[in-house]
């Protein structure tokens, strides 16, 4: 579903994103959804924000029920340079690490709830973390490739942080099961 743009950038929403909020709405835990989701949307937008500012072409931020991601064209193109990919990939972690300083820096002056300010600080610090992870198709995935790229082909350097990618999906989900 789309829900409009922002900077030029068709913003979108996954169904089963609906189907999620739907569910959370149920349990009484929409505001803590909407403001974890929020934070997700803007670290998709910096990542957009600094591709288009490389020349990159921005396709469309969607926003899906593990997260979001924005969708760059020519991103793959870029992975040619390393220095790019960095500056892309940093954005949306930095920006998360840049809004829990301000919010926790703001929450002892009653701008908002305090309950509020320490779910929208835990969930930048969460997003930042977790996005840093060095698996692709992560932050810290993309980090890592333009890393690998001194040493190992652009093709290689992608799989040995896609293989990584898939030894950590593999990791959550038997962490899921067991807990």
């Amino acid at each position: 579903m789309k829900l409009g743009r922002v900077l030029g950038v068709q913003v979108t929403v996954n169904n089963f994103f609906l189907l999620l909020l739907a569910v959370y709405g149920a349990t009484g835990h929409l505001t803590e959804a909407l403001v974890v989701y929020g934070a997700a949307l803007l670290h998709e937008i910096t990542h957009a924000v600094v591709a288009a500012s490389y020349g990159l072409q921005v396709e469309e931020i969607e926003i899906l029920p593990f997260g979001g991601v924005a969708r760059i064209r020519d991103l793959d193109l870029s992975a040619l340079n390393p220095e790019i990919e960095v500056a892309v990939a940093l954005a949306g972690p930095v920006e998360n690490l840049v809004l829990a300083a301000v919010a926790w820096a703001l929450a002892g002056y009653g701008v908002w709830h305090i309950s509020l300010a320490g779910l929208f600080v835990r969930a930048n610090l969460g997003l930042a973390i977790f996005n840093l992870l060095p698996a692709l198709p992560l932050d810290g995935g993309r980090l890592l490739r333009a890393y690998l790229t001194q040493n190992f082909s652009w093709r290689q350097a992608t799989d040995i942080a896609a293989r990584l990618g898939q030894a950590l999906g593999a990791v959550l989900f038997c962490l899921g099961v067991v807990l």
